[in-house]
C-alpha cells in the first residue's frame, strides 16, 4: 500500500519485480508516497480473487500488470473509487509468461512426475523441495496443488495429506486430458491468453 499526505490511500497490485526496493523507492519519489509492504497469502490477483474485500476502504487502485482473465478484470473496477491501469508493453509481456508458468500445465507436471519417479515417494522437506521445484524462486503453492491434484485424478501419484507425502502409483502412459482438472486448467489457460492478446492491449501513444 502506499499513502501521500495529501491524498486518500492508493493500492498498488501485481507489482512484479526482481528489484522490489528499487520500484518502491521510485513510485515514492513519482507521487509523493509513503510505502507500506502489505503480505498476502499468494499474488494479489489471486488473493482479491479468494477475498475482493482486500480493497475496501482504498479510494483509488493501482493496477501495475494486467488481469489475466474477466473475472480478475471485474474485481478491479468494483467498488466507487477509482481503478487506473498503469500497465505497458513489457507488464503484459511478464504477465502473459506468468500466465503460462500458472496455467500451461503440461511441462511442469512432466517435470514433476519425472521427479517423483526418480524417488518414488516424497516425505516432508523433500517433498517440499519437490513440489518447489529446480527453478528460482520456485513453484508457488497453488501451481504445486494444481499439479498434484491433476496427478492424482489420472491415477500417476497418491497424496497422504496426514504426513504429507506423494507415493507414485502407476507408470502407463496416459492423456492430461482424462484429468477434469487438467481440462478445466486448460480452458482458463487459453481464456487467459486471448483475453491478454486483445482485451488488455495497452493504448498505443
Amino acid at each position: 500500500m502506499m499513502e501521500s499526505a495529501h491524498s486518500r490511500p492508493v493500492v498498488h497490485l501485481e507489482l512484479h519485480t526482481a528489484g522490489l526496493p528499487d520500484a518502491r523507492s521510485f513510485y515514492a519519489r513519482l507521487c509523493g508516497w509513503e510505502t507500506q509492504r502489505i503480505e498476502t497469502a499468494s499474488g494479489s490477483y489471486h488473493a482479491l480473487e479468494l477475498d475482493p474485500a482486500l480493497a475496501d476502504g482504498f479510494d483509488q487502485v493501482v493496477a501495475l500488470d494486467p488481469p489475466a482473465c474477466s473475472e480478475h478484470d471485474q474485481l478491479l473496477r468494483c467498488g466507487a473509487g477509482f481503478t487506473h491501469l498503469a500497465w505497458g508493453e513489457a507488464e503484459l509481456r511478464f504477465a502473459q509468461q506468468m500466465h503460462d508458468f500458472e496455467y500451461g500445465l503440461r511441462s511442469s507436471l512432466v517435470a514433476l512426475y519425472r521427479s517423483l519417479r526418480l524417488r518414488r515417494r516424497a516425505v516432508g522437506e523433500d517433498l517440499e523441495r519437490l513440489l518447489r521445484g529446480d527453478t528460482s524462486p520456485g513453484r508457488p503453492a497453488r501451481l504445486a496443488g494444481r499439479l498434484v491434484r491433476v496427478l492424482s485424478e489420472l491415477e500417476l501419484a497418491s497424496l497422504d495429506r496426514d504426513l504429507p507425502a506423494l507415493a507414485l502409483t502407476g507408470g502407463a502412459q496416459t492423456a492430461l486430458e482424462r484429468s477434469p482438472a487438467y481440462r478445466v486448467y486448460s480452458h482458463r489457460h487459453e481464456d487467459g491468453r486471448r483475453f491478454l492478446s486483445s482485451v488488455n492491449r495497452p493504448p498505443r501513444s
